[in-house]
């Protein structure tokens, strides 16, 4: 099942990013789902404002368990948007 998960940076907790961010790679590259795209979004003036994942897993409790145990998520750094299911067209 793919899915999308859209995550927003909590205000003032961008400068924090970086700090975890090895964290946050090792725990996305651990993790039984297999990434399909993913990368930072940013606002209009180039600063890091969310992060937009496409990723295949095997139900939705695997896929809230990626955000749920995401260090970002565990150091109050995110706040999630959407969880949905990806309906791969093209």
């Amino acid at each position: 099942m793919i899915f999308m998960l859209h995550c927003r940076v909590k205000p003032g907790q961008a400068a924090r990013l970086p700090e975890f961010r090895a964290q946050h790679f090792a725990h996305v590259q651990s993790s039984p789902i297999k990434l399909l795209g993913a990368g930072p979004t940013r606002d209009d003036n180039g600063e890091i404002i969310g992060g937009l994942y496409i990723f295949d897993a095997p139900n939705r409790a695997v896929a809230e368990s990626l955000y749920d145990n995401d260090p970002y998520v565990r150091e109050g750094l995110w706040t999630k948007t959407a969880l949905e299911i990806y309906d791969k067209r093209v």
